[in-house]
């Protein structure tokens, strides 16, 4: 079991020293909602299905409570500079060249590159993971509305869709109209975040998308030892939704509780907490020894918080 765990520890590290790129994250505030967040932002509490699909948020499965980080989706622009192409920048900002026609089409672009100086839009790709039920026309309908050559531009950002839509195909839904209010400016250039760069994030996010499920899989049929190589190389990616990491902290405190490491599922579980304060556990799924490492986090983290609270009020005395 020594050798196993040195293994580990070792792939952990590896992974973990992985670059993440800047994102803007929105911190939920108590009485906020997806709607009230994307008022903030948009100026449109209607957008808030970008928000969903942005942080993978769906149904009520995972709920908006005070302490939650949000990525939040939005324009950017870029000043086309001498040697830029269309391919070259769909690399840059989605990590994909063959999106080059997407982004001409959008800026209503001609030949292989855009005019130097002028300012192209940088729409965000959130993704979508399909059901398998949809036709092209329903993700129209459901993501980008009536808005015109919706399907001609579905298809430019996702060269390789056939007309066959296959359960669990990474689908990236471009998002043109989502550009920040004057106040969703304004929170942004007071956080000091740094502007969202699409890079090849997506893609990224696609796959560690497609792999959860394998990861509950393994922790469920008591294979924690792959739960807990591939959780941690998923935390590796980086540019994870937190969606996506409550998950995996989630699935890897389960797994390092049945491998005897309890220290390393509290510090899992305190992540998870993190991401979302009123997590619970299926008390009819999870095993007594999980939840008690579970209650102990969540003892941990009420201690913490209350510490640094009279911290704060014996600096302000």
């Amino acid at each position: 079991m020594t050798r196993v765990w040195l293994l580990l520890a070792l792939l952990v590290s590896l992974f973990r020293a992985a670059p993440a790129e800047a994102q803007h994250i929105h911190v939920v505030e108590p009485g906020e909602t997806l709607a009230s967040i994307a008022q903030l932002y948009f100026g449109d509490p209607k957008k808030e299905r970008a928000l969903r699909l942005e942080n993978q948020i769906g149904g009520d499965e995972v709920r908006i409570v005070p302490g939650m980080r949000l990525q939040i989706p939005f324009v950017t622009f870029h000043k086309a500079a001498p040697g830029d192409t269309w391919a070259s920048l769909a690399a840059k900002f989605y990590g994909d060249e063959r999106r080059d026609a997407g982004l001409r089409f959008v800026n209503r672009g001609r030949g292989d590159a855009p005019d130097e100086g002028a300012e192209l839009i940088v729409p965000p790709a959130l993704l979508y993971v399909a059901q398998g039920n949809e036709s092209l026309g329903k993700l129209v309908r459901m993501h980008l509305g009536n808005q015109k050559g919706g399907a001609y531009l579905l298809r430019l950002f996702n060269p390789t869709l056939g007309k066959r839509i296959d359960r669990g195909t990474p689908i990236f839904i471009p998002r043109v109209d989502l550009r920040l209010s004057a106040e969703g400016r304004a929170r942004i250039a007071s956080s000091g975040s740094a502007v969202v760069t699409e890079g090849d994030a997506r893609d990224r996010q696609a796959q560690v998308t497609l792999e959860l499920p394998t990861l509950v899989q393994h922790v469920r049929e008591g294979r924690y030892i792959e739960a807990l190589v591939l959780g941690n190389r998923l935390l590796g990616v980086g540019e994870l939704t937190g969606n996506q990491a409550l998950t995996i902290h989630r699935s890897l405190g389960t797994a390092y509780v049945a491998l005897d490491r309890d220290d390393l599922a509290l510090e899992s579980f305190l992540a998870a907490l993190e991401l979302q304060p009123d997590l619970e556990l299926d008390s009819l799924r999870t095993s007594p020894r999980v939840q008690k490492v579970f209650r102990l986090a969540r003892e941990q983290r009420t201690t913490s918080r209350a510490e640094d609270a009279d911290g704060d009020d014996r600096r302000a005395d």
